[in-house]
């Protein structure tokens, strides 16, 4: 038993599995589950045969036969392509006019405008963390806190 034919049963349904011990004329347990089933198959020869008799094996791979020599197809200009269309819908062949393109300014390229925008929206300058002014009192309660919780505080 191969190891393809046991990965072919374990892929069918527990009902196909049953169908294929039934025609081979195996009872299986009607508790029995999909492992046992697969197993039961791969026990007997008259289940395997009925299995391929089912699912017949894939033919063996031939080989390739060598590809005829490619003919180059001719390859339509666009410009072709346009005068067909034009003769076809029976309009004037129209030629494109092309533009040079021009790269676009940067934003980030005009100082002033980064600057006229870091104000807009309030990022001009960082504003640095400001510490609230603490009672003498205030101290001594944290610091007695901090004693009983076992935590080092350094006075600020």
């Amino acid at each position: 038993m191969s190891s393809d034919l046991r990965a072919a049963l374990e892929a069918l349904k527990v009902a196909e599995l049953r169908a294929i011990l039934k025609k081979a004329h195996i009872n299986p347990s009607s508790r029995a589950k999909k492992i046992e089933l697969v197993t039961e198959i791969t026990e007997s020869q008259a289940a395997i045969d009925t299995y391929y008799a089912i699912h017949p094996p894939p033919p063996p791979p031939k080989e390739p036969s060598p590809a005829p020599a490619a003919t180059p197809l001719p390859q339509e200009t666009e410009e072709d392509k346009r005068r067909k269309r034009a003769e076809r819908f029976g309009i004037p062949l129209v030629e494109p006019q092309v533009e040079p393109q021009v790269p676009k300014p940067s934003p980030l390229d005009d100082p002033e405008k980064t600057k006229a925008r870091a104000e807009r929206f309030g990022t001009v300058q960082k504003r640095p963390a400001t510490v609230d002014p603490v009672d003498p009192e205030e101290q001594e309660r944290r610091r007695k806190r901090a004693e009983r919780f076992g935590i080092t505080v350094t006075p600020v």
